[in-house]
């Protein structure tokens, strides 16, 4: 019952580079967590955060969309604005997934939407 009230507590920011898992999860918790803010592009990211308090960031994004030295580059730059954001991608199996090294979670393979429920909370 603790892990409900957490979820239930979150803000989450999603953005949707890719084709991959998350879509489902988005539907099935709209209107279970505190605040969703879906992001347009990455190039978003930014300003969101500068002006939406987010608990968690949730990137469905497609190897070869940005280098994953980019990526990770910008993800320190975002967690160095907002300190406990924690990051979860959601991508393919790939050497770009294996190169992620600034997110909390990387999930490269298939995954339901109870267990990023749970990856969630986990944040």
């Amino acid at each position: 019952m603790v892990a409900e009230t957490k979820f239930e507590n979150v803000s989450l920011l999603y953005f949707c580079e890719g084709e991959y898992i998350s879509e489902e999860f988005i539907l099935s918790v709209k209107n279970r967590i505190k605040r969703l803010t879906i992001g347009r592009s990455l190039s978003d990211m930014s300003s969101i955060l500068d002006n939406i308090d987010v608990d968690v960031l949730l990137l469905d994004i497609n190897p070869g969309r940005i280098p994953a030295e980019v990526l990770n580059a910008f993800l320190i730059k975002m967690k160095s604005k907002k300190e406990d954001l924690s990051v979860i991608i959601v991508t393919k199996p790939s050497e770009f997934a294996d190169n992620l090294t600034e997110a909390d979670f990387v999930v490269s393979r298939d995954v339901n939407p109870e267990q990023l429920k749970r990856l969630v909370e986990l944040c």
